[in-house]
């Protein structure tokens, strides 16, 4: 009798619903005078059936509470197959003896009604989906560390022996390798997910993001949806995974241990530039405290979004390259105006010179950029090495523009453009001044 329980007071429960002429999505999204009502008759629904899982053996109540947590927390409906194999992860083991894995009609039995396995899907499922919605609202004690646990499973799923021959050279191989081992995928695409929700971070998970085999053999199946030859990026490290997760603790404590921000994928990207991509906002205002680089390479490659969102962030404006060239020297390189000025806002050094002497005034000028040219000016770029022979041979003998030199002015040497049409009353040396007009 008491099996039936549930299912009657649900019964009940959606006849009170269908008077009011509200669905249960409302209820679930939107609070108002129902919604403690739900809760109560769902509690009296379901929590006789959780106070039935307590009163099974110890072994029992583990597994059950697994199960539940599982299918409360996946971030995606699992299958009957990957539960299982979730719940034959053992602590500290790399492998998985095929007698652990239990079989899903056990599974569900130990749950006391509330799940079954759909063998039209092969999905385990809730027998209701107010029960997902119960236990998202007023889950039990011990679902506290239920995402840290997944997490945790998920790695040490990816870290089993058999993946430390890394990844899959051939479609065929990588094909065997989702279907020997099922929770494969779903741990390759989504354990960052639960280890970002989780209230701290295992050092299994450490130990697994310190592994560079296991790290590209996870990143394959991160990037493949199914056996096919699709491009991905290869040479991933642990850093790059933690920043794309969003897992800042992680990224802090990889570095501390000695991974190189400034590493690179076969795609040239860098961690900083996957975290910036994909907007976690903590992990990118960590690396752009340490990373020294990808502002450079977001400019040359042209990505000017990214490239703005580490200005944002604070990230470092003057560091150099080999021939010390400076992100400044690079948005003029783009020929971003805006770039440029949010570069000179943050404080970019506007006289700075490559190993060449070529300052970012000299890019300017030889692009034959007036807008940029006047930006540099208007912020004091030095014009001590821009003689007239460079200015006749950026802008042609031709030329009609004047430019004039101010002197003495509290804002220091002063350059600037003089469209042809405004000779006449924009070439005056303004009141108070003393200039020099210099005709090209």
């Amino acid at each position: 009798m008491d099996s039936l329980v549930p299912r009657f007071l649900i019964a009940r429960l959606y006849v009170d619903l269908m008077e009011d002429k509200q669905s249960l999505k409302t209820l679930k999204s939107s609070p108002n005078k129902h919604s403690s009502e739900v809760l109560r008759a769902l509690d009296m629904a379901y929590g006789r059936s959780l106070k039935r899982i307590e009163m099974q053996s110890q072994a029992t109540i583990t597994v059950a509470k697994e199960v539940l947590s599982w299918m409360t927390f996946a971030k995606r409906p699992l299958t009957a197959a990957e539960i299982s194999c979730a719940l034959a992860i053992e602590p500290g083991k790399d492998v998985i003896d095929p007698e652990d894995i239990p079989d899903i009609e056990d599974l569900v039995s130990v749950c006391a009604d509330l799940v079954t396995n759909d063998d039209s899907t092969g999905l385990i499922r809730f027998r209701h989906p107010t029960m997902l919605h119960y236990l998202k609202q007023v889950g039990p004690p011990w679902f506290l560390d239920s995402e840290s646990s997944i997490a945790t499973t998920c790695t040490a799923y990816l870290s089993l022996s058999v993946f430390k021959s890394g990844i899959c050279q051939s479609d065929e191989e990588f094909a065997e390798r989702l279907r020997s081992y099922s929770l494969y995928a779903y741990a390759a695409r989504l354990w960052g997910d639960h280890a970002r929700n989780a209230s701290s971070l295992s050092p299994a998970i450490i130990d697994f993001l310190q592994d560079k085999v296991l790290v590209e053999a996870s990143n394959q199946a991160m990037w493949i949806s199914c056996s096919n030859s699709q491009p991905y990026p290869r040479q991933v490290t642990g850093a790059h995974l933690a920043a794309y997760f969003g897992l800042d603790s992680a990224v802090s404590t990889l570095l501390s241990r000695g991974h190189q921000p400034h590493c690179k994928d076969s795609n040239g990207e860098t961690a900083l530039w996957w975290s910036a991509k994909v907007g976690h906002e903590d992990v990118t205002k960590l690396l752009c405290k340490k990373d020294t680089i990808t502002l450079r390479l977001l400019l040359r490659q042209g990505e000017e979004d990214l490239a703005k969102v580490l200005l944002r962030y604070g990230v470092n404006v003057n560091t150099t390259d080999h021939r010390k060239r400076t992100p400044l020297h690079d948005a003029i390189t783009l020929g971003s105006v805006e770039l440029t000025k949010l570069l000179i806002v943050k404080g970019a050094d506007v006289n700075t010179k490559d190993t060449n002497d070529v300052s970012p005034l000299r890019l300017a000028l030889e692009s034959k950029d007036l807008d940029l040219v006047n930006l540099l000016l208007d912020h004091s770029a030095n014009t001590l090495d821009c003689t007239p022979y460079q200015w006749r041979r950026t802008f042609g003998k031709d030329t009609s523009d004047m430019l004039k030199l101010f002197e003495e002015r509290k804002d220091g040497d002063y350059l600037h453009f003089v469209p042809q049409e405004l000779h006449s009353e924009e070439a005056q040396t303004p009141a108070n001044t003393e200039g020099t007009r210099h005709l090209l």
